[in-house]
């Protein structure tokens, strides 16, 4: 099943503006039926998302201006799907281990790119057979995460260290 056709609300966080503006029209000109709920550029504006239950997923970039958004989504307690752009490819192995990380890329972004997102957004969502998945999908079931980064090592986590 495809959700292509169904209302999803997300959440945009994102510091660089061209880059938060592609990704919308991408996703509007793509998927008319997605919508963002929330859209910001700075760690800020994100505390705001455990009071919407409206949001099926996130994209997010990793450094915003004012912090790092992976770990301000953990620390207020988000677990649903997040689909990560980053610029710092040293990024890419630790994000493998945050477990609501879905899918996670190198900017910047293409069509193709926000594609292939999307597609990995619906089939967690499918999987879950649910809107808004909650962390327990993800960590009772590892198969449903991947990403292109994605390695040997499995569902072992280490700790977020996104330093510049």
């Amino acid at each position: 099943m495809n959700l292509s056709g169904k209302r999803l609300g997300y959440a945009l966080i994102e510091d660089e503006y061209i880059t938060r503006q592609y990704i919308k029209k991408t996703i509007f000109r793509n998927r008319p039926n997605y919508y963002p709920i929330i859209e910001t550029d700075s760690i800020s504006g994100i505390s705001s998302l455990l009071n919407n239950g409206s949001i099926s997923f996130i994209i997010s970039g990793v450094l915003l201006g004012d912090g790092n958004a992976i770990a301000e989504l953990k620390r207020i307690g988000y677990s649903g799907p997040i689909v990560v752009f980053t610029r710092y490819k040293e990024f890419l192995p630790a994000l493998d281990y945050e477990n609501s990380i879905i899918f996670a890329a190198l900017k910047p972004v293409s069509e193709n790119i926000v594609e292939e997102s999307l597609r990995k957004v619906e089939e967690v969502l499918f999987a879950s057979d649910i809107e808004a998945c909650s962390l327990s999908d993800f960590t009772t079931s590892p198969d449903l995460y991947s990403s292109p980064t994605k390695n040997s090592l499995g569902s072992k986590k280490r700790e977020l260290n996104l330093q510049p």
